[in-house]
């Protein structure tokens, strides 16, 4: 008689599990607010976590400031930003190009109706 095949194996974590994507295997990659590309991604190039357990959007620091300063959000008191409702349809679309192809999301994607006259741009992650 054989011994049973285990149905998992035991092992210790080592490093910080995620799945990652290099910008430049979608070369050339490049990111558009509105029709004006961010210039985010010339010099040092971006790298993306592909994560489809959440519908976050996260950036450096420095690029979502620029984004939020685009887009007129204020900051709320626990770090969340907020837009008048008035504004989300004159609200740019935010566009990955990944290897030519471009991925839109409109603002009605990235931004979320958080009371009826506020719209939430999200909390500051970074």
């Amino acid at each position: 008689m054989q011994p049973p095949v285990p149905l998992w194996l035991e092992a210790s974590l080592t490093a910080l599990i995620r799945w990652g994507i290099e910008a430049a295997i979608f070369s050339p990659f490049s990111f558009l607010i509105g029709n004006q590309a961010s210039g985010w991604c010339s010099s040092s190039g971006c790298q993306g976590i592909v994560d489809t357990g959440t519908s976050l959007l996260v950036m450096p620091a420095q690029y979502l400031n620029e984004l939020l300063q685009t887009i007129g959000a204020q900051e709320g008191e626990y770090g969340q930003y907020f837009v008048s409702c008035d504004s989300v349809s004159s609200l740019p679309t935010l566009t990955f190009v990944l290897n030519g192809v471009q991925f839109p999301l409109s603002p009605s994607s990235y931004i979320i109706q958080a009371v009826p006259r506020l719209w939430t741009a999200g909390p500051a992650l970074s």
